[in-house]
């Protein structure tokens, strides 16, 4: 039973370290977007900062278009405004089975800033909203 703890341990720091790379991987493909998508949708520009860290979406107006914006700078839409499934599975640690699910759950949705914010909450697992 003793020799079970360390072994629980080390599993959650390892864990843990690779949550924390998987959010820097994700912020820094999001960064060369952030200013422009802020700018553009006057979004708070504090949750970027810390939105995949703290593991929550706000779900307001201006952080959905916010979404939408980096969303359309990273490719994920189709020329029609569908949402490109490949694209997204593209991003590292996003399996595709992950996105095809949250794409699917967020089909009805005709908005496309709400589009991307369910479809990113689905991604991320948000469980405050």
């Amino acid at each position: 039973m003793k020799s079970i703890i360390p072994l629980c341990i080390l599993i959650a720091l390892t864990h843990s370290q690779q949550v924390h790379e998987i959010m820097e991987i994700w912020e820094e493909l999001n960064a060369p977007f952030v200013d422009i998508c802020i700018n553009e949708t006057n979004a708070n520009p504090e949750i970027p900062k810390v939105m995949f860290r703290n593991n929550h979406l706000p779900d307001e107006g201006t952080f959905h278009c916010y979404l939408k914006c980096m969303f359309r700078h990273l490719g994920f839409f189709t020329p029609n405004n569908e949402i490109d499934v490949n694209a997204l599975a593209e991003v590292p640690h996003l399996p595709y089975e992950l996105a095809e699910r949250c794409v699917k759950e967020a089909e009805s949705e005709t908005d496309l800033c709400i589009k991307s914010y369910l479809i990113t909450k689905c991604c991320i697992g948000d469980k405050h909203a």
